[in-house]
């Protein structure tokens, strides 16, 4: 069965996850995420991980921990 999640940072969709046989895959809800759109990732938490970077690689610091899976 395939199960499908969804990472928001900050109340903002920042897109969906969907677990595969040993780990998930990230599709990116806009082109800012375009360097982990489609990649594999071991768990829901690493590609949420993945997806707070990206947001501070855009605004120059670090990551908050306010991201949340939501599904």
């Amino acid at each position: 069965m395939i199960e499908t999640s969804f990472i928001e940072i900050e109340n903002h969709p920042v897109g969906m996850i969907v677990s595969e046989r040993a780990g998930c895959r990230f599709y990116g809800a806009s082109h800012i995420f375009d360097a982990i759109d489609g990649q594999y990732f071991s768990s829901i938490d690493a590609a949420q991980d993945a997806a707070e970077l990206v947001v501070a690689s855009t605004r120059g610091h670090v990551a908050p921990a306010s991201a949340r899976v939501a599904g």
